[in-house]
């Protein structure tokens, strides 16, 4: 019902992922270290008819649907997504990048806590302060809440100051009831540029507990227009004919297939309405491999050797047409890549040793000058030890770049040192934790230095500038940060 990994470094508690099951061994749900939630529900085929991913903190689910003919073939599938506008943040007491402490805040072990610690103080004059930095996703109005575990003594006038784009409010709450629970403090606006965070202070009648702060974005007025929506058809032969796209905005509506006598697929079209927008046409050979696919714009034909492996194929916008790009191979008797010829004329030779490893491989023009060419050979483990590389200057084809790797293991086959030597003489050396993240790495004299957080990469400091990665309540990197800056923004759709 478990699957257990060694904690990350400086962390105590281990990594742990959660499985229910059906009384017949199906998967019926999945709960990962940072409670991030999938559930699955089957037909009476097994198979799986739901699935629903609920976000860190509860507030955001997505399901997908998949529904099923008698006979066993996929009838439809959808896809809510995340609605629309509804961004969640959640901020937890060990995310070191999103957090400051003024004071003595002990971590410790809590029933019903958030995450895997909690922070707290005891009673004081507010000189004490926990906080939670807060990155907005989107402008708009959220509910802050917060959650925090069960603790002796704990305050019943716990403060909490609330920073947000207009200004700031004080809401206090009793944490010696409702652990376990998100505790709301109310909606303010946010602003995506502004700096706003949640902020704990030890001014209280008892212990005061940092834990978890959650805000939730309203999304009323926002247009949902993300679903996606399919519908399957099929022949009297069970081959799929007719797709429907019914999702808002699709560029192509419906896709329609034709099969040849021997049940290949011939002909697909892609349909607006009534309108064929796009069609690609397949013919085979004997052996019912694809001989050509021809597209609006663009052809291609494929031709094949006694042992049905692709020696060549011929890329163009018409079987007619000038501007024929060629590529063509040769294999050795194990079927392994031996020569391959591009559109330019250059060559890619390889060498292999007896047990099937990449000996060699060797880039040449059509003239016979090296463009590449890598010497490999390999410990008794099947790493690659060493690469004895000849590569030309991309600035200087004249010149050539001759540089001799060596490669050192971990007893666990992680790479630990590459020693280089010759044009681009240098020493790399990495260092793993448990669960082989890596925790240290020294290139060219220059230490890199990460923080994990139940796996999760927070933070990475090079040469004293620090990187911190933020990421939403369902994992997905969303913002990295450095000098106090946003460097690198994702956003995605639902």
């Amino acid at each position: 019902k478990q699957v257990s990994a060694p904690p990350s470094q400086g962390q105590s508690v281990r990594n742990v992922t959660s499985y229910e099951y059906y009384d017949n061994g199906w998967v019926k749900s999945a709960k990962d270290p940072f409670d991030i939630t999938t559930t699955y529900d089957y037909n009476l085929l097994g198979q799986q008819t739901k699935n629903t991913l609920t976000s860190a903190g509860g507030s955001s689910q997505r399901t997908m649907t998949w529904d099923f003919y008698p006979s066993g073939n996929q009838k439809a599938r959808s896809d809510d997504g995340i609605p629309v506008g509804l961004q969640v943040v959640v901020v937890d007491s060990s995310d070191v990048h999103n957090t400051a402490v003024q004071g003595a805040w002990d971590p410790s072990q809590a029933m019903d806590q958030w995450g895997y610690n909690v922070r707290t103080n005891a009673a004081g004059t507010g000189a004490d302060t926990f906080t939670w930095q807060l990155v907005i996703p989107q402008d708009g109005t959220y509910e802050v809440f917060t959650r925090h575990g069960d603790v002796t003594g704990a305050a019943t006038n716990a403060p909490f100051e609330i920073t947000h784009s207009t200004g700031s409010v004080t809401k206090t709450v009793d944490q010696s009831a409702n652990a376990g629970d998100w505790v709301s403090l109310g909606s303010y606006t946010f602003t995506e540029a502004g700096t706003q965070k949640v902020t704990l202070s030890d001014n209280a009648d008892g212990s005061v507990i940092a834990d978890g702060i959650k805000l939730v974005r309203s999304n009323t007025g926002d247009t949902d227009n993300e679903k996606k929506d399919f519908t399957y058809t099929y022949d009297a032969n069970g081959l799929l004919k007719e797709v429907k796209d019914l999702s808002p905005g699709a560029r192509a509506d419906a896709y329609a297939m034709t099969y040849d006598g021997l049940n290949q697929l011939s002909k697909v079209e892609e349909k607006l309405g009534t309108t064929v927008r796009n069609t690609t046409s397949l013919t085979y050979d004997v052996n019912g491999n694809i001989d050509s696919t021809t597209h609006d714009v663009t052809w291609s034909a494929f031709e094949y050797d006694v042992r049905d492996m692709i020696n060549k194929i011929t890329n163009a916008d018409s079987p007619t047409a000038g501007n024929q790009q060629i590529s063509t191979f040769t294999y050795t008797d194990r079927g392994q890549p031996l020569k391959q010829v591009k559109p330019n004329g250059n060559t890619v030779d390889f060498a292999y040793y007896l047990n099937g490893a990449v000996k060699s491989q060797a880039e040449k023009t059509s003239a016979g000058t090296v463009v590449a060419s890598h010497d490999l050979e390999y410990d008794p483990n099947g790493n690659r030890s060493k690469d004895t590389a000849k590569v030309m200057n991309a600035d200087n084809s004249a010149d050539y770049l001759d540089t001799v790797s060596v490669f050192d293991y971990d007893p666990q086959d992680r790479i630990a040192k590459v020693t280089k030597t010759g044009d681009a003489a240098g020493t790399e050396a990495y260092v793993y934790d448990s669960n082989s993240n890596i925790v240290e790495q020294t290139t060219g004299g220059v230490t890199s230095t990460s923080t994990y957080d139940r796996n999760r990469l927070l933070k990475t400091t090079t040469a004293g500038v620090a990187s911190t990665y933020n990421y939403d309540p369902l994992g997905r990197l969303d913002t990295v940060s450095s000098n106090g800056s946003v460097q690198e923004k994702y956003t995605y759709d639902g």
